[in-house]
């Protein structure tokens, strides 16, 4: 599969207010076409900085001239009178400076031979260098596939394989075992959008819980009257007490359980049956069990309401739950005891222990409370938390690719080292060819001559057949020179057309030559914009067959396959143009030579300016050139569109009519005349509104036709004709009407992209 070769310049990027850093990666010979405004201007004013262009890798800008011709250049070189600052220079240095420059010359080129061939060596070990790490990089990302996919979150902007083993391989970074478990719960918290703060649990203190030693004890009655004696005989002190605190209240004087009426003074005796210890103690019962009833309720309050808030996921209240169940069964199990306690005094009882439950609870509550005190540090300091966590994450996996990492580390630095020595001994070559170039300066200086170059522009111009002017020194005024006519007389006025046509045969003699003698020794970077603009089919001639010679030697320099040059100095060129013609003229049979050729249309669409390259898919990877203007019928029509100056648009007319009514339709001169002039004389006389007849546009039918009976090769004389501000439109309108009375109209939509 072909490919494009690269030359100097390799990428350019146009910003501008049409363009959005829009870029297009150039060849050696590249052809732009598109219309006026489109924003070919700013692409060749992109190559006025040269720092802001991409440079291919191993080539420096200071290797290189670059030369563009486009308004800007025409301004600067063609000033009034002819002035044109700076002139091209030739080498008349004496033999023994021209050995010394023969000889620097060639040392220069074989430091620059060498600086290359470490550059290519360069790149290649570049390449080896790419396809290690890459292979390490894929063993990196294999081995780590696990804990990348369980922490997905922590690994943002790491999510390539580059960017993972950039980080891996960081030199300030550590590899550490970080426990997966600990690093699992801070994850949750700290990377779950849903996390926020969890109230702690309430502790009960079991240091607080009521205790009464009455309990152990037997509780007995020590009054000595008989009906006290009575009643201990009979073991019934407790019944009697338990009847007497129930029903004394009442009894209404009548036995509570068989309803006899009692003696007088019964209660009484009853009452003298108890001592004041006793009472006492029996209060105390009574009070315990207020007071552990209580306490325990409160317990179990607390205990409760600690599971009906939001409970923290993390948590697991199995424990604390089965404990809590126990809390209650044994409370409720020693209020029983207690009861049965105040029953029977005298008999001694004791309470299950619920202080290891309440501590037991304690200790769950500690557990619970330390998960939720993790998550709300965590919560409360997040992002220092993600960070930390992916800290400690990637110290993980370098502990764990520890083996990898140093084997990638070596592999990496034998390279790097080998790299290095090739960049050292390449700059170290510059560096000499930078002295070289500046002693072939000193060399090359020598004053300008401008004489040289006003003749080597007057020779060409003869040679080509031109006679519309020739050069001249203006006598007595250096770097001054003067446009003569024919006739031998000093134009009077320098038309747009003959301006542009000089400036650039200028411009062509500067990328031959120099205005400055050691630019001589560099290579050119040509950057061609609307050569021909306002130029006449003669002059347009000329700077065609310029270009061609110019690109000729790029392709030459690019390939060393070019047939018509020896010569190679041209290492990139650029040419824009809105002129199809032009555009046919130097870019045909270009197509064919893919490697070296760019073909691009510039377009505009609202404020939006875009280069596109012309390229057709051939299929399984192949790819051929399409040359946006395909034929020269077809480059005729669209200079036709385009152009709004008189000259060039009545030769573009001329050449339209010749090669379709005479050359494809078989018409003859007389023919047309006959049936245009004759047959439809009337077509072209008007009456105005005042009764005038108006012929005008006949008489320019009848010069149109004039012009065919002229050689292909020759143009109209602008210095005879008269503009009168009008005749664009009317030319325009006439050369319409010619192709409806021919029976033509159909072809004229077409070509001009008229939908009907």
């Amino acid at each position: 599969m072909l490919e494009k070769v690269k030359s100097a310049i390799e990428e350019v990027v146009v910003s501008t207010p049409t363009f959005h850093n829009v870029s297009f990666h150039p060849t050696y010979i590249n052809f732009f076409y598109g219309k006026n405004g489109t924003g070919k201007t700013s692409i060749a004013g992109m190559f006025r900085k040269p720092d802001d262009l991409g440079w291919l890798d191993g080539e420096n800008q200071s290797d290189y001239e670059i030369r563009v011709y486009d308004r800007v250049f025409i301004q600067k070189n063609i000033q009034q009178h002819g002035n044109m600052p700076g002139v091209f220079t030739i080498s008349e240095q004496d033999a023994e400076t021209q050995a010394e420059i023969d000889a620097k010359t060639e040392q220069k080129r074989e430091l620059d031979k060498t600086a290359a061939k470490c550059d290519e060596d360069k790149k290649d070990k570049a390449d080896e260098l790419e396809k290690v790490m890459d292979s390490f990089r894929h063993v990196f990302w294999e081995r780590t596939k696990m804990l990348r996919d369980t922490y997905p979150d922590a690994l943002q902007g790491l999510k390539t394989m580059k960017n993972f083993a950039q980080e891996i391989l960081s030199k300030d970074g550590a590899a550490e075992n970080h426990d997966i478990q600990s690093l699992e719960t801070v994850y949750k918290t700290a990377y779950d959008r849903k996390s926020h703060f969890y109230n702690p649990f309430k502790t009960v203190s079991a240091d607080d819980l009521p205790e009464c030693e009455l309990l152990a004890r037997s509780v007995t009655n020590s009054s000595d009257t008989d009906f006290a004696r009575f009643i201990k005989a009979m073991q019934a002190t407790d019944w009697v007490r338990q009847g007497y605190e129930t029903y004394h209240d009442s009894a209404d004087g009548k036995c509570p359980y068989c309803q006899q009426i009692l003696p007088v003074g019964f209660e009484e005796d009853i009452a003298k049956c108890f001592d004041a210890d006793y009472q006492k103690q029996i209060r105390q019962l009574t009070e315990f069990k207020a007071a552990y009833r209580a306490y325990c309720t409160e317990a179990w309050k607390t205990f409760d309401e600690n599971r009906k808030g939001e409970i923290y996921p993390e948590v697991s209240l199995k424990e604390y739950d089965a404990l809590m169940d126990t809390f209650s069964a044994t409370v409720k199990g020693n209020i029983s005891v207690i009861d049965g306690k105040l029953k029977e005094p005298s008999k001694p009882v004791k309470l299950d222990d619920i202080s290891t439950i309440i501590k037991g609870m304690d200790d769950v509550i500690d557990s619970i409370n330390a998960k939720i005190k993790l998550n709300n540090d965590v919560v409360g300091r997040k992002g220092t938390e993600q960070r930390e966590f992916k800290r400690k994450l990637i110290e993980r996996l370098r502990f764990d690719l520890q083996k990898e990492i140093k084997n990638c580390r070596a592999h990496e630095k034998k390279l790097t080292d080998e790299i290095d020595a090739l960049k050292k001994n390449a700059d170290e070559c510059r560096e000499k060819s930078k002295a070289l170039a500046n002693r072939l300066t000193d060399l090359n200086k020598q004053n300008s001559n401008t004489l040289d170059v006003v003749e080597k522009i007057n020779v060409l111009l003869h040679d080509a057949g031109f006679q519309g002017f020739s050069l001249r020194l203006k006598p007595d005024v250096p770097n001054i020179y003067e446009v003569i006519r024919p006739d031998g007389k000093v134009a009077d006025n320098l038309s747009e057309g003959e301006k542009h046509f000089i400036a650039f045969l200028y411009f062509y003699f500067l990328v031959r030559g120099s205005e400055q003698p050691e630019s001589t020794v560099q290579n050119k970077i040509v950057i061609i914009d609307d050569p021909v603009s306002s130029m006449d089919s003669g002059t347009m001639f000329i700077v065609s067959a310029l270009v061609r010679e110019m690109i000729e030697i790029c392709y030459n320099a690019g390939s060393y396959r070019g047939t018509k040059t020896s010569e190679d100095f041209i290492k990139q060129i650029f040419i824009l143009t809105h002129n199809a013609y032009f555009h046919r003229e130097v870019s045909q049979h270009q197509a064919k030579r893919y490697e070296f050729v760019n073909f691009y249309i510039v377009e505009k669409s609202g404020n939006a300016s875009n280069v596109k390259p012309c390229l057709r898919d051939l299929g399984k990877g192949e790819w051929e050139n399409v040359n946006p203007v395909q034929n020269f019928y077809t480059a005729l029509w669209m200079e036709y569109k385009e152009t709004s100056t008189p000259i060039p648009l009545m030769n573009v007319m001329r050449r339209i009519l010749e090669h379709y009514f005479i050359q494809v339709c078989g018409h003859e001169g007389s023919s047309l005349r006959k049936r245009l002039l004759e047959e439809n004389r009337d077509r072209f006389i008007k009456t105005d509104s005042n009764g005038q007849i108006d012929n005008s546009q006949l008489q320019k039918v009848s010069a149109m036709l004039s012009w065919l009976n002229a050689s292909t090769s020759s143009i109209i004389d602008e210095s005879n004709y008269i503009d009168d501000g009008s005749a664009i439109d009317v030319y325009k309108d006439t050369f319409k009407t010619i192709f409806e009375l021919m029976g033509q109209e159909q072809h004229y939509n077409m070509m001009m992209g008229i939908n009907m």
